[in-house]
This record gives C-alpha cells, structure tokens and sequence, in this order.
C-alpha cells in the first residue's frame, strides 16, 4: 500500500479545474490561506475563469458546513485542509535567500516548505509534500529549494494513445498492383480495418501509397490532387483530411494535431466549396468558443495541439 501524501494546490489549479480538490483519492490536499485570495479576486469575471471560482467557492463552503478546514474535513479517505501562510524560511536551503512574502507564489512556497520542513522532524509522519501547479516557473522554483513539484494532469488528454485513423503497413505485391491500375483491393487475410480507416504504403520505389477502407475494400487517395475554394492540400495528413471532409457519408470528421496544420483552414476550403461551388449545402456555420480555455493561440504555429470538427446536417 502506498503511503499518503500532502498535496499544496496552486491557485492555478483550482481555477482550471474545481473538482480537482477531490481528485487526490487517500492523500491530504493542502489549499494555502493566500489562494482564497486570489481566488475571491476573479470570482466576479464573467468567463470560465469566473465560474470556476465561484464553484470552488460553493464547494468550500459545503465542506466548511461539514468541519473545521482548519483542521482538516474528510472527503471520501483524503483530507482537504486550509492552512495558515506560513512565513518561515527557516526550511530553505542557506545558499537561497529568503523569499519575498509580499507575492502570492512565494507564500504558497512557503507553505509547501513549512510542512516539508515541519513533518521531516517528525519521522513518524514523514509524508511527501508536493506542490502541484500549473506555473512552470513556480514548479522549478520549489525544485530549486527541494520541495517536489507536478503539473496537474488529470484532465489531460495523452493523443498517442488515441486512435491516430491509420496505420503504417506493408502491402502484398498483389494489393500494389491493384491499387495503382484498379484503384481498389481487397485486405488481405486476417488484416483488420475500421471503416474510413487509412493505409500507407512506403514502396521500394521511393513511392508512397495511400489507401481508405470503405465499403470492405481499400480504395487508393489517387493521385489527381482535388483543389478546394483554391486550395489543395501539401502532404499526407492533409489529404486523409480532405477524403474525410469531402465524404458527405461521414456525418463528423474530428482533426487533432499541432496548431497550424491546416485543420481550421482546410475544413473552412471543403465547406466553402460544397455550399458556393457545388451549392450540396445551403449554408456554413462556423462555431468557435466565445471564452477560451487559457490564452488564445489564434492561428499561429507551434506545439500545442488543438482540434477541429466538422460536421454535416441537412436542415
């Protein structure tokens, strides 16, 4: 059985996610007196961020009608507690100067650091405290003076482990032929596909094949590259995006991949062509958040990885 730990939530934390005070199971959440500040300091905003304080609040004050959060109310084996700022840098190590009590982040250091410092003389009780925040730069900080940090990452979505619509295979001579002059085979024996998933081929050839499995055959992405409201797509991925979208028997294409791939803008360039140029549909929506979950990274490149559905209804 493993042994409980004390848990020092940034305020971060209960902003993005509320019901992360319950998500530590058997351990000890510690929440620092200084985030109810900052937490009271956004309950009025009216976005998410607003109404994630307000239920934060509404939760906390169920628990107070339960016990004292002084001293600790039980929630399911776990314990959620409010503790005190504690202002002793007497636990930092002496090559670190003192910190600066004047900014939030540096009290819920200290607190993490007080209990760090407080249960380590107690052998009896010598949990681990970790800080958990969402601030990269506060989570080093705590490294630096020896307190163990984490991100929050319950509600985080691993995209290896989703089903990525293809695979990477090998195929029989037989089902190359067929694919370059008959543009369809057949799988072969005891090779399984989802419907609309996607094959590809590297030949010897230095030559790429690509093929979808519909209507129990693997049908080739031939190589005429079909050009939508002006834009055709620049590389593999985009064009198993662009047969998915300009499928009018796929009600819903889901797209996940890093930001500036061409998700938004090639979606946008296969419903503009369906409802101006082919006149299949009489109209486009396009639905964005009104409230964005953090800061807003537009339509610029990078790393983060964001998402884009496209879905076809008859009115």
């Amino acid at each position: 059985m493993s042994k409980a730990k004390i848990y020092v939530l940034d305020t971060n934390v209960l902003l993005h996610n509320p019901e992360a005070l319950f998500d530590f199971q058997d351990n000890e959440v510690v929440i620092p007196f200084v985030v109810l500040g900052e937490i009271d300091e956004h309950k009025k905003r009216q976005d998410e961020i607003g109404r994630n304080a307000r239920k934060v609040n509404r939760y906390l004050d169920d628990l107070r009608s339960q016990g004292s959060l002084s001293e600790g109310v039980s929630v399911g084996k776990g314990i959620v507690r409010i503790e005190l700022n504690n202002v002793n840098n007497s636990g930092l190590p002496k090559n670190i100067p003192s910190l600066n009590m004047n900014k939030p982040d540096n009290r819920i250091l200290a607190v993490a650091l007080g209990l760090k410092h407080g249960r380590t003389k107690n052998q009896t009780d010598a949990r681990d405290v970790i800080l958990v925040s969402k601030d990269l730069n506060l989570r080093v900080r705590a490294d630096v003076c020896g307190i163990k940090a984490d991100d929050y990452r319950k509600d985080r979505v691993d995209y290896g482990d989703m089903y990525a619509g293809f695979s990477m295979i090998n195929f029989s001579e037989q089902q190359k032929n067929e694919l370059r002059k008959l543009k369809a085979t057949n799988l072969v024996a005891g090779q399984k596909a989802f419907p609309n998933q996607f094959f590809i081929c590297e030949t010897e050839e230095d030559d790429t094949l690509v093929a979808c499995f519909k209507s129990g055959l693997l049908v080739s992405l031939d190589d005429k590259e079909d050009d939508n409201w002006g834009l055709k797509p620049l590389n593999v991925g985009q064009r198993m995006a662009q047969e998915l979208l300009m499928d009018d028997a796929i009600p819903v294409v889901s797209i996940i991949g890093p930001a500036g791939t061409g998700k938004t803008l090639l979606s946008l360039a296969v419903g503009m062509e369906a409802v101006v140029e082919k006149r299949r549909y009489d109209k486009l929506v396009v639905v964005r958040p009104l409230v964005p979950m953090g800061n807003d990274i537009g339509y610029l490149p990078g790393s983060k990885v964001s998402s884009t559905h496209f879905l076809r209804h008859e009115l």
